[in-house]
């Protein structure tokens, strides 16, 4: 039986503070990669913006951008499936619950479930935020208009320098 907590509330809460540190880092990725403001994407959807914007110049993220940006799209659904769970069977008193589902199926929402998705959270964060790539530039947006200074993921996760 699946008891929601206080143990369970709080790997909620950490799992929100790792998704706001990757939507901060992915949204600087946007905006320095291809101009548009992300001021207000989901970490979810400032992956998929930046793997469109790939897909019209290849040049422009490697490959292992590209993976790294599919496994952040795939822990983002999971990010959203721990915290958009609705409580079926609440207990008006305690508030106790031990059924939750997202979008009609049942979701695991235990704190070890989702200290999961936080530690891949973790991983990809520091996967994408590394420090001595993260030091390289590109000269010029992808408009090829102003300078721009590109933060680039670290470990496998590089952009490629189009110049």
């Amino acid at each position: 039986m699946l008891l929601m907590s206080t143990e369970s509330d709080a790997a909620v809460g950490r799992l929100a503070v790792m998704d706001g540190t990757l939507n901060d880092l992915l949204r600087d990725l946007v905006g320095e990669t291809t101009g548009l403001d992300a001021a207000g994407m989901t970490t979810g959807k400032a992956a998929q913006s930046l793997l469109g914007y790939a897909k019209g110049d290849r040049t422009l993220i490697t490959p292992e951008v590209r993976d790294w940006l599919k496994r952040v799209v795939k822990a983002a659904e999971k990010r959203n499936e721990a915290m958009h769970a609705v409580a079926r069977d609440q207990c008006v008193l305690c508030g106790d619950a031990t059924r939750f589902e997202h979008k009609g199926h049942q979701v695991d929402r235990s704190a070890a479930t989702v200290d999961a998705v936080s530690a891949r959270f973790r991983d990809l964060i520091d996967e994408g935020s590394g420090t001595p790539a993260a030091s390289q530039t590109r000269s010029t947006n992808t408009h090829g208009t102003s300078p721009s200074r590109t933060p680039l993921p670290q470990g496998p996760s590089r952009l490629r320098s189009r110049y």
